[in-house]
């Protein structure tokens, strides 16, 4: 798994510098080296693993600052599963 790797990185920084008709004899000799589909290789010489990273979105707050001070002066007693209530 890392020759291929290995094999990706060295064809995606020719494939950077290289011409159209270049482009085309790259992929050739990257889809014999990996065994990859071409367009599959495409697809990972025009957007690397690095760029593709995304930040998560942070989960939306439900309750507001009232509800949240509320919650606060009731306390955990009265949540408690199976006490004395």
């Amino acid at each position: 798994m890392n020759a291929r790797k290995e094999c990706l990185e060295t064809v995606g920084k020719e494939y950077d510098l290289a011409s159209e008709s270049q482009r085309s004899s790259l992929l050739d000799q990257a889809e014999k080296r990996t065994g990859l589909h071409g367009r599959y290789l495409i697809r990972i010489l025009n957007h690397p693993a690095e760029s593709c990273l995304r930040r998560r979105r942070k989960r939306r707050t439900e309750h507001g600052a009232a509800t949240i001070t509320a919650l606060a002066h009731v306390g955990p007693s009265s949540s408690s599963p199976g006490g004395s209530g």
